[in-house]
């Protein structure tokens, strides 16, 4: 095994941008890598214009790292972005350059900087303008309000049409929440299908006189089924959140 130790380094992590966390601890990383490769957890390399499919890491060496090569590898690019989800379930990733390609093997090489999202129990993804929801409550009906952020349990909605919901009534609990988001300008692989969540209640109501905006917040309390859409859906948001800022 490649010893990459490093006497005094602290093994410490520090905040970044977009919701991540950054180290340049050799140690951290060599010991990440290392489980990774031991349990044969999967990988997916990116560049600008493509994105493999799952892959693994198949050796550590002191000069790089080896990668089982993706069988539509184009080989167009000298940097790439190495995304996982480390043994906690938190999306990783690094960024280094490919050394050299075989028939069956990309090296590239050993990571200085590793980045993850920070660990929250549902970690919140900003969705595109014009994202909108509906709900009911009461038997009323709420429809066309814009969706600030979503998570696999809850949403951040935000009105300038409403008038405050809860008021003092103090019932909280919705229905039928119907969330519509849009794709990008220029992404066609978007959420095609609403998703919906048959319960739900707000947790947090706010409103602006001034502006006559009312934001709320709202947890979900999806079904197995539900979740799993919603699961589905901040997880490839997360993994585009992982792709931003690559160039090459």
């Amino acid at each position: 095994m490649v010893n990459k130790k490093s006497p005094g380094t602290a093994n410490i992590w520090r905040s970044g941008e977009g919701g991540s966390e950054i180290t340049n601890s050799p140690e951290i990383i060599l010991k990440t890598l290392a489980m990774l490769k031991k349990k044969r957890g999967f990988v997916a390399l990116l560049h600008k214009g493509y994105q493999s499919g799952s892959t693994v890491l198949v050796g550590l060496e002191s000069t790089g790292v080896l990668i089982d090569k993706p069988v539509d590898w184009p080989g167009t690019s000298k940097s790439i972005r190495v995304v996982f989800k480390d043994k906690t379930n938190v999306w990783n990733h690094f960024t280094v350059k490919v050394i050299n390609s075989s028939k069956d093997t990309l090296k590239t090489e050993f990571p200085t900087e590793l980045f993850r999202l920070q660990r929250r129990r549902h970690f919140r993804i900003d969705v595109p303008m014009g994202s909108l929801a509906s709900f009911s409550r009461k038997r009323e009906a709420f429809a066309d309000v814009d969706v600030v952020n979503i998570s696999a349990g809850g949403l951040l909605l935000n009105s300038a049409k409403l008038a405050p919901i809860i008021g003092e009534s103090g019932d909280d609990s919705i229905q039928d929440v119907v969330i519509q988001i849009v794709a990008d300008a220029g992404d066609t692989s978007g959420q095609d299908e609403p998703i919906t969540v048959r319960k739900g209640k707000i947790v947090r109501e706010t409103y602006d006189r001034q502006t006559s905006q009312l934001t709320l917040a709202v947890e979900l309390f999806p079904t197995s089924g539900e979740e799993k859409e919603l699961f589905k859906y901040v997880r490839w948001r997360e993994l585009e959140m992982l792709r931003k800022g690559i160039k090459n």
